[in-house]
């Protein structure tokens, strides 16, 4: 027999302990993220980058529990494998960008180079740019807004940050696909 309410705290504390579960699911999606930031695998622009992904990867998780609820194993099964092979794709495709696109500074800090080089830059070096070797961007003092426009610096930004977030949230269409079907299955004896 349920408890007699003493005031209204009492369903305030419902909510706090189902909102707690939630958060336990939050915990692994932020583990996630805290080996991608410890390993400098997570892009340095935005400064926020952490909190943007993980609303990111919440939004993901919404969108499989509303969506993807009474369906047939093969329709799983084909969604999880159109997911991995995302995935692989997008995983090669992020860090292949963060290679090229992403550079360190003097002490130690990251950033991301441009895709259109100030007039300057492309006096200086016609060949390579907009993709500059660590040398060269060394002879402005790492300084990105030496090298590259403004919209240039946007863009290799975006494109960084747009590869990271589908790398993201092709790992949470995975996971959350798989849990959700074994959610739905019934439990043999």
């Amino acid at each position: 027999m349920p408890q007699p309410k003493k005031n209204g705290l009492d369903d305030f504390y419902e909510l706090l302990k189902k909102y707690g579960n939630i958060l336990a699911v939050g915990l692994g999606s932020a583990a996630i993220l805290l080996i991608t930031h410890l390993t400098s695998a997570s892009p340095p622009w935005p400064p926020a980058v952490l909190q943007i992904s993980a609303i990111y990867q919440l939004i993901a998780l919404i969108f499989v529990h509303q969506f993807f609820t009474e369906n047939s194993k093969s329709v799983f099964d084909r969604r999880i494998c159109s997911f991995i092979i995302i995935f692989v794709g997008v995983s090669v495709a992020y860090f292949a960008a963060n290679s090229l696109l992403i550079y360190s500074g003097t002490n130690g800090d990251r950033f991301v180079k441009g895709l259109i080089c100030t007039a300057d830059a492309l006096d200086q070096f016609p060949k390579s740019c907009p993709i500059l070797s660590d040398s060269e961007i060394s002879t402005t003092g790492y300084e990105g807004e030496v090298l590259w426009t403004a919209v240039g610096l946007m863009l290799g930004r975006s494109v960084v940050l747009m590869l990271w977030v589908f790398f993201l949230t092709s790992i949470v269409f995975v996971v959350a696909t798989f849990v959700q079907f074994q959610r739905n299955r019934k439990v043999r004896d």
